[in-house]
C-alpha cells in the first residue's frame, strides 16, 4: 500500500518532514534492520507514520504519542493495524501531570519544554508515566525516541527495561547537553553510539555490543 494516505488533510505544517524523514531517509532504520519478530517501542509516535511502516514488517508496535491532535491521526493512520498498540501520554522519567506545550508552525513540535524556536504559547495537561513500570514483561528490540527534549528523561524512566534487553535505539536530539547525558546513561549498559547531523536535531544511534 502506497504510504502517501498517511498525509492526512487538514493537519497543521510539519508532517510531510517527519513523513520524508521515515519514508525516503529512513532515518531511524541507519544502524538497524527491523525484522518480523522484533517488538519496537514507538516513543513519539506522531502521527503514526513510523509506526505504521515497522508494523508492516514487525511483530508488535508500542506507540506513544501524549498531543491531542497527532493521537487523533495516529488513530486514523495505525487503527486497523492489529499489531499497533497505542497510548496517549507521554514518558518521562517519574509519573505526574504537566504541560505540553503545543507548536502552531510544526506538528512535530510539540513539548514538555515550552521555546521560542516552535513559538509554544499554548499547553495542553497531560500524564507522564515512566515506562518501566507501566510496559507488560517482555522483550524489547528496537526503540525510537522524538520527544522534543525529553529524551534523557524517557531514558531514565525506561532503564530497568534497556538495561535488561539492549535494544537498538534511534534517537533524536536537541542539544549538545541532552547528548551528553544520554552517553552517560547508554555507555554503562554496553552501547556504541554513533551521532548524525547537527545543529538544533541530530540524530544519535545506540547499538549494542555483542
Amino acid at each position: 500500500m502506497d504510504p502517501q494516505h498517511l498525509l492526512l488533510s487538514g493537519r497543521p505544517p510539519g508532517d510531510r518532514s517527519i513523513y520524508d524523514e521515515v519514508f525516503r531517509q529512513s532515518v531511524y532504520e541507519k544502524y538497524y534492520t527491523l525484522t518480523p519478530t522484533d517488538i519496537v517501542l514507538d516513543i513519539g509516535a506522531h502521527a503514526g507514520f513510523f509506526a505504521w511502516k515497522a508494523a508492516q514488517t514487525v511483530q508488535e508496535v508500542y506507540a506513544f504519542e501524549p498531543s491531542p491532535d497527532n493521537f487523533e491521526a495516529l488513530e486514523k493512520n495505525t487503527g486497523h493495524l492489529t499489531n499497533v498498540r497505542r497510548y496517549k501520554f507521554a514518558a518521562g522519567s517519574y509519573e505526574h501531570t504537566t504541560d505540553l506545550w503545543w507548536a502552531p508552525n510544526n506538528s512535530g513540535g510539540h513539548s514538555l519544554y515550552k521555546n521560542l524556536v516552535n513559538q509554544h504559547t499554548v499547553s495542553y495537561r497531560v500524564r507522564v508515566k515512566r515506562l518501566d513500570q507501566y510496559l507488560a514483561p517482555g522483550r524489547i528490540s528496537f526503540v525510537k525516541i522524538d520527544a522534543e527534549g525529553a529524551e534523557a528523561e524517557i531514558i531514565k524512566g525506561a532503564y530497568e527495561k534497556l538495561s535488561c534487553f539492549r535494544p537498538a535505539m534511534a534517537i533524536e536530539i536537541h542539544s549538545a547537553p541532552i547528548h551528553k547525558e544520554i552517553e552517560a546513561l547508554l555507555s554503562p549498559l554496553g552501547y556504541e553510539l554513533h551521532a548524525k547531523g547537527g545543529g538544533y536535531c541530530s540524530m544519535l544511534y545506540a547499538v549494542p555490543h555483542a
